[in-house]
């Protein structure tokens, strides 16, 4: 015999139907109509095509989570501030290496009569970073010269007498011997993260024994 599921279904999930109702028809439209209709009922309110609230979350609650959780993301990114969290790292690298080319060139001076390291042994010449680094691994103060990460910049500079040491000052290095002249130096180094917003420089001076941060490269320790 052969049965037909139209009744069941449509009396299952929708009983207040019956298969004698002369409004079965226009009202459910057949068997597909009727389970798609009952089905989606059971999900859906249609009005506003909202979620039930007693199936979960409405769609209006949804939307209101989401924007909550993106407002404490964008928070939690502020307070941490990965990128400057970077630069602390980096600046405290560079800081390091201004202390051991300082510590270089304090053992430099000692070792040859109190002359500082320069570009030359024997003529007098502005100092470069690479030109003194590389006295100091001639003279074995150094074996590694320290390589600045980047953006960051690294200088020494030397100067003849009771000078300020510049980019632009010249002096005989010390191993010269007789001929040396560098009596003063100083190393500097930029600073990127927030900690120095207001003194973004590092420096040394060997005059004062100094190492501080200052707001431009041509302040002096305080």
């Amino acid at each position: 015999m052969k049965i037909n599921p139209e009744p069941f279904f449509c009396g299952v999930l929708n009983p207040r139907r019956k298969r004698n109702d002369q409004t079965y028809t226009a009202s459910c439209g057949g068997l597909r109509r009727c389970w798609i209709k009952s089905v989606l009922s059971k999900f859906f309110s249609f009005k506003g095509f909202v979620l039930n609230m007693s199936k979960g979350f409405t769609l209006i609650e949804l939307l209101i989570v989401i924007a909550i959780l993106g407002v404490l993301a964008t928070g939690v990114l502020v307070a941490i501030d990965p990128v400057d969290k970077i630069n602390a790292a980096n600046d405290a690298r560079a800081q390091s290496d201004i202390g051991i080319l300082a510590s270089a060139s304090e053992a430099y001076a000692t070792a040859n009569g109190g002359f500082y390291p320069g570009n030359s042994i024997t003529t007098a010449t502005a100092s470069t970073y690479a030109g003194t680094t590389a006295e100091l691994v001639a003279e074995g103060e150094i074996k590694v010269v320290p390589v600045p990460a980047t953006g960051y910049t690294y200088t020494i500079w030397s100067a003849a007498g009771t000078t300020e040491p510049t980019a632009s000052t010249t002096c005989i290095a010390g191993r010269g011997r007789a001929l040396a002249t560098c009596k003063r130096v100083v190393i500097e180094t930029n600073l990127t993260s927030k900690k120095y917003s207001e003194v973004p420089f590092q420096r040394y001076e060997s005059y004062t024994g100094k190492t501080c941060q200052v707001a431009a490269v041509s302040d002096d320790c305080p």
